[in-house]
């Protein structure tokens, strides 16, 4: 699969598994073990209920300037950036990007979640959420989450 669009013949809404997924999900079924392809969508209410979560947005805004880029403080910003991923790719198409310096997700909506441990902006963790293709994205909106070290904690 190359890095644009999914073109798995995606539609429909709600948290439906959608028809021809990509080849991935024969080879060991979907992420987390799930026997359907599901949106981000599906995954939103576990996000909430373990991350702070406004108008579309998770964290907080790096800046004002930059709504799109936001901020997770945690004592182990490796640790709470991989558990947001594996929550917010429940039921997705898992493979390693190409340039080896991380994985993508491939949402049954169309979305693309992106993981890297070191992102080339900053270097801290981040999780990059693409719903540029997305259907039905559920509310949430494109943003990269970047994983900082947590003042004071």
């Amino acid at each position: 699969m190359g890095s644009g669009g999914s073109g798995y013949g995606i539609g429909g809404g709600g948290g439906n598994p959608r028809s021809d997924p990509p080849s991935g999900a024969a080879d060991g079924g979907f992420k987390g073990g799930t026997d359907t392809w599901q949106s981000v969508g599906d995954n939103l209410g576990d996000l909430k209920d373990n991350y702070d979560y406004r108008d579309g947005y998770f964290g907080d805004p790096s800046s004002p300037k930059k709504p799109r880029i936001r901020h997770i403080e945690s004592d182990d910003p490796v640790s709470t950036a991989h558990d947001f991923y594996d929550r917010a790719t429940q039921g997705g198409i898992e493979e390693p990007l190409s340039n080896g310096k991380g994985v993508k997700t491939t949402m049954s909506d169309g979305t693309v979640i992106t993981m890297r441990e070191v992102s080339s902006s900053d270097g801290s963790p981040a999780v990059d959420i693409n719903i540029s293709d997305s259907s039905d994205s559920g509310g949430v909106k494109g943003q990269k989450i970047h994983f900082v070290q947590g003042e004071g904690e």
